[in-house]
């Protein structure tokens, strides 16, 4: 069994309220993929390896971007952001909508990250 590569950012999401969104799983996915090299690079000089981006599904989306104490023994920065369900729910379907909500707040996330840790700006590979 291959041994799965060590992932720089992460992204999960977890339900504050009853409903369900299909298809966020394989667009949070997607949107790893994308940022993957460019967080690599980023966060070389960082006291982290990884970012671990919880997606809040709440009532309603909020400013807030909550960012925990570094968990040294698996040197992760654990992030979280709450977007609205509806808002999710409402392009489910639709691939490149969804995954640019997700970009989004990813990149909101990482800039709170980059200001906090003194990173800089993170500039995206082609």
């Amino acid at each position: 069994m291959k041994v799965p590569e060590k992932r720089h950012i992460l992204i999960g999401g977890v339900a504050l309220i009853k409903g369900r969104l299909r298809n966020g799983g394989m667009s949070m996915v997607r949107v790893c993929d994308s940022l993957e090299r460019s967080v690599a690079s980023w966060i070389s000089e960082a006291p982290f390896n990884t970012i671990s981006l919880i997606v809040r599904y709440g009532e309603d989306t909020t400013d807030e971007i909550e960012i925990g104490a570094i968990n040294t023994r698996h040197s992760e920065l654990p992030v979280a952001v709450q977007v609205a369900l509806s808002e999710l729910q409402a392009v489910q379907s639709e691939e490149e909508e969804l995954d640019s909500i997700f970009r989004h707040h990813t990149l909101r996330a990482l800039k709170e990250v980059g200001l906090r840790y003194s990173l800089g700006e993170l500039q995206e590979c082609p």
